[in-house]
């Protein structure tokens, strides 16, 4: 049976600093194999990739870790007062937005949520899929949905 496809999502980040450690969305990862196992078509579309091809070189060190692209952006009235540069980590929005619109509808968007203080960065992604996708069920797992689902649902 051709069922469609079922996007997996590794939201953007926002913050101070990010830094990849061999941040791998795990559970999506291993969420898609058992979608994959049961017949469906799941594809992951990794916000953050720095492999992304609108991304220029970033260095990484002899295990694939390094920095992650970057766009400043303006800081939460609740961060005002600290003095850095808050942005958005992962691929451009225009980017990831082409990206998106080159897609078959999917069935449902599983997206992940790690820490509780990158709400921002996932709510701009919940925004960003619903435009796009709009009336596509989005279900959110995670860190972040398992340890604040009241603050992690989006009507």
């Amino acid at each position: 049976m051709n069922r469609p496809e079922i996007l997996l999502v590794n939201p953007w980040i926002h913050d101070f600093a990010a830094y990849d450690l061999w941040a791998k969305p795990l559970g999506l990862l291993v969420l898609g194999s058992m979608l994959r196992h049961q017949g469906w078509s799941p594809l992951l579309v990794d916000f953050l990739d720095p492999d992304h091809p609108s991304i220029n070189t970033i260095r990484t060190d002899k295990h694939s870790r390094g920095k992650f692209h970057r766009t400043p952006l303006e800081k939460p009235d609740a961060l005002k007062s600290i003095p850095r540069t808050f942005s958005r980590y992962g691929v451009g929005v225009d980017e990831i937005r082409k990206d998106l619109e080159k897609l078959e509808r999917p069935q449902a968007i599983l997206i992940t949520s790690l820490m509780t203080y990158w709400y921002a960065g996932l709510a701009e992604t919940v925004d960003l899929l619903r435009e796009v996708f709009a009336g596509v069920p989005l279900l959110l797992g995670g860190i972040y949905a398992s340890l604040m689902p009241a603050l992690a649902s989006w009507n």
